[in-house]
């Protein structure tokens, strides 16, 4: 009765390795990010702390282009810009949202185990 029922567990078990993906319906679109919007060439929030409002100074908006003079991990400041046009693409983190930080003196979004998108 055991070796039955370790025989029909591992069968149960095989077969949800082995079966194929689901098919996507027909007509379905592939995953493209999102167009920006207008709405996206702004400031980002000053919701959290762990954002780059923090370690960056005269923070401007020229058009889509974000200017900041951020500090590096050396205490210098480095001259950074970030395409906001790009922000509706960053991943939302599951606590504070989407947001840019300071990575070294350069403006990036995303979170940690995520693409990072970075400015210059």
């Amino acid at each position: 009765m055991k070796r039955l029922m370790i025989v029909v567990l591992s069968i149960a078990a095989f077969s949800c390795f082995a079966a194929e993906p689901p098919a996507k319906p027909a007509g379905a679109a592939t995953s493209a990010p999102p167009k920006p919007t207008a709405d996206a060439c702004k400031l980002p929030p000053k919701t959290t702390v762990f954002t780059f409002w923090q370690s960056c100074k005269n923070v401007t908006l020229n058009g889509c282009t974000l200017q900041a003079s951020c500090q590096t991990a050396s205490q210098t400041w480095r001259n950074t810009t970030f395409d906001m046009s790009q922000f509706p693409n960053c991943y939302d983190a599951p606590i504070d949202g989407r947001n840019l930080s300071n990575n070294n003196g350069t403006l990036c979004c995303g979170y940690a185990g995520t693409p990072q998108i970075c400015g210059t």
